[in-house]
This record gives C-alpha cells, sequence and structure tokens, in this order.
C-alpha cells in the first residue's frame, strides 16, 4: 500500500480537518512534520500515514510502509463512528460580556439563543462596565469526549465572534486560555490597598456549562430590534441603555450560515479583527486591526501584470483597494480623502514608522490636538469598518 492514496477511504472530504486529525492523533499516539507541508503518524521512520498539506488546508493522504490493512480498516470505523455516525445534539454555554445589561432574549432558529445570565449570577456595581450573558448553542454530539469538546469550542467562538460583528457594543468572552490579573482585593478603598495576582473567571454556583436544554425565555421580553440605520449609526452609551439588536439580524444570520465555508472563515477572520480592534489595550494596535478587518474580505486579485523591472505586480495598490471596496460597501459614509487618510495611518503603523498619541505618551488630563483628532478617526472608522463588515454579509446571497 505504500504510496497509495487513501484520502477518499478515511472521508478526508466529508468530515472536518480538524476532527479526523484528532482522530488520527489519538489513533497513531505521536506525530513528526517531516516538513512544513507533510505530517507523519506516528512519529517513526515506519511511519503508518503522511498527510500532505497546501496553505494550511489538507490535500491527501498517502500509506506509508507501515500501514496494514486492518489498521486502516481500524482508523475509518473510528472516523465512522466518532464524527460521521449521528448521535444527535447538545446544549453548551458559555458566559459573554456586553458594554450594556442583557435583560430579553433573542433566539436565531434551534441553533443558538442569548439569555440575561440568571439573578444569582454576580453583576457589576455600575453602570460603565462588562455585563455577563448566557450564549446557549447546540452542537452535534459524539461518543468521543475530545470530538465533542472540540465541536462545541469550535461553535462558542464562532457565534461570539459573529455577536461582537452584529451587535451595537462590543462583546467577548475569557476564551480557553487562562488569564490571570493583578487586582484590587477590597471595595472599599479608604482602608489600606493591597493586590493579589489572581486568574480572570467568571462563575456561580449552578452553572452547567454543557447539557440539559435551553433557558425557558417564556417570561422574557425579546430584545428590542432597531432599525439599522439608525442601530448602525448611533453612538454613545446613557445609564439606561441596555442591549438591543438590529431589525435584520436574523436575515444577517441566515445569510451567514448560507454561506460556503470559505466565505464563512473570510467573514470569520473579518470578525475576528473587529474584536480584537475593540479588547487590546493598544490605540495603535485597535487601528491597524480595524483596517485589517476590512482586507479579509477583499478579494484577492490574480492574473495581474507584473513590471519586467522589479518584478512588482502592477495595477490597482492596496490603499486604491481599500477605499474603493469601503465606498462600493458604504457610499457615503466617507469621503475618499478621509479613507485614504485612515490607510496611511494604518500603513504607517503596521510598518513601525508611527504611533498613536496614546500609545507614546504619558496619560495626562489636558485634551490637545491630538488626542481630539485621534479620538475622532478610531470613533469613525470603528463605524465605518463595522457598517462594511454588515454591508458585505448583506450582500451574500444566503
Amino acid at each position: 500500500m505504500t504510496g497509495e492514496s487513501v484520502l477518499e477511504e478515511l472521508h478526508a472530504n466529508e468530515v472536518e480537518q480538524s476532527e479526523l486529525e484528532d482522530v488520527l492523533s489519538r489513533s497513531f499516539g505521536t506525530a513528526v512534520a517531516s516538513s512544513p507541508e507533510m505530517i507523519r503518524y506516528p512519529a517513526t521512520a515506519n511511519f503508518a500515514l503522511e498527510l500532505r498539506y497546501g496553505d494550511g488546508q489538507l490535500v491527501d493522504i498517502v500509506a506509508g510502509p507501515a500501514l496494514t490493512h486492518i489498521e486502516l480498516t481500524g482508523v475509518r470505523q473510528r472516523i465512522e463512528t466518532e464524527i460521521l455516525t449521528a448521535t444527535g445534539t447538545a446544549v453548551g454555554r458559555v458566559v459573554l460580556f456586553a458594554r450594556v445589561p442583557v435583560t430579553g432574549y433573542f433566539r436565531y432558529r434551534n441553533l443558538f439563543q442569548w439569555v440575561p445570565v440568571p439573578t444569582e449570577a454576580p453583576r457589576p456595581p455600575f453602570a460603565m462596565a462588562e455585563h455577563p450573558f448566557l450564549l446557549e448553542f447546540h452542537f452535534r454530539q459524539s461518543p468521543n469526549a475530545s470530538i465533542r469538546q472540540l465541536r462545541r469550542t469550535i461553535l462558542e467562538r464562532e457565534l461570539e465572534l459573529l455577536a461582537a460583528s452584529l451587535l451595537e457594543f462590543t462583546v467577548r468572552g475569557h476564551g480557553r486560555l487562562s488569564h490571570h490579573h493583578w487586582v484590587l482585593m477590597q471595595d472599599d478603598v479608604s482602608q489600606p490597598w493591597t493586590s493579589a495576582y489572581r486568574q480572570e473567571m467568571y462563575i456561580w454556583p449552578g452553572l452547567v456549562l454543557e447539557g440539559g436544554e435551553f433557558t425557558d425565555t417564556t417570561a422574557l421580553p425579546l430584545l428590542a430590534a432597531i432599525d439599522p440605520a439608525e442601530y448602525y449609526s448611533r453612538g454613545g452609551i446613557g445609564p439606561d441603555r441596555v442591549l438591543e439588536i438590529p431589525a435584520t439580524l436574523t436575515d444577517l444570520l441566515e445569510r451567514f450560515f448560507g454561506l460556503p465555508r470559505s466565505e464563512r472563515e473570510r467573514f470569520l477572520r473579518a470578525c475576528f479583527w473587529f474584536q480584537h480592534a475593540h479588547t487590546v489595550r493598544s490605540r495603535s494596535a485597535a487601528f491597524t486591526a480595524m483596517i485589517s478587518a476590512v482586507e479579509a474580505l477583499i478579494p484577492g486579485v490574480s492574473g495581474a501584470p507584473v513590471c519586467e523591472q522589479c518584478k512588482r505586480p502592477m495595477g490597482v495598490g492596496p490603499t486604491r483597494m481599500f477605499t474603493d471596496f469601503v465606498d462600493d460597501l458604504a457610499p457615503g459614509a466617507s469621503t475618499i480623502e478621509s479613507r485614504r487618510r485612515f490607510y496611511g495611518i494604518r500603513s504607517a503603523l503596521s510598518h513601525g514608522g508611527s504611533l498613536l498619541h496614546s500609545d507614546r505618551r504619558t496619560w495626562s488630563p489636558h485634551m490637545t490636538g491630538a488626542t481630539i483628532e485621534e479620538w475622532e478617526d478610531i470613533g469613525a472608522i470603528w463605524k465605518l469598518v463595522r457598517l462594511a463588515l454588515v454591508s458585505w454579509l448583506a450582500t451574500q446571497c444566503g
């Protein structure tokens, strides 16, 4: 069998690549990268399978000298049992945080819903804070706990990124990595201050992260639906604001879930950079991430003529591509001069030639021309990029 392709026999074109890799890893125990584009199982010279990749995507699986028909059959059966066989769904939960309280609910089909945390869950004691709410979702079961966990974590992350890009305010979760912070240990600041290094966590007795049914929403109001033209143009947070949704949210979700997987991945990359821009502590990094969110959606150009002297592509440059793309998605939302200036700021930042004022000066209570301009630019690019993301999704055929 050595050298023969077993891609089809192992159902590689029918399953998620990450799930297939999980089964192979547990089947063979070890793996080694024989080159940047090849992984061999197990990590011995006498290997059984060689996985071949192109741009990170699996393109072939080739039998190695140690592979036997019995072993191949065993791996195939594990894939069929643990990945392909339908075993129903389970409910997963994760706590997300918004800049305003969540007092109602929203459900999209039977896939997911947002609901307030229960009354016994902790809440911030003031308005300008991160307010917790629950994302509940159905994910496909598997008799293998590792596959089940993989499916759950991927879906919850994708749904978090969608919320971050389609809702009015920043939404984030704690993620799967452990983070520690130095924190002030007492609320009474009149007492001597003391700090401790504590893990970031949000939990309460009774929180169930997997299992059961969706929270009963009979006694909850629906989240208020706002005309999208108003929703995506307003700014500021008042003391009485709560989470609301654009009236087109269900349609936007229909379009997202109707996209081919490659286009969904494209939009999720844009969502990642958009969310990152709102969670990173540096405004320079935030500005750069905003432009990257748009660039994730710009189609690649192939077949462009190349200069014979410098061997660089000729034609429309990146600044023009950015300004034209944004203008097509959000005509009239900004001037061409401002779009060019935004891209120029990003270019200077990403190439190390500049930093925004707030990243290179210590905090000062006095406003200056530079700080005012920076605030205005950040606010303008934030609205422009969100509108571009939403408009791109709205134009897709779901």
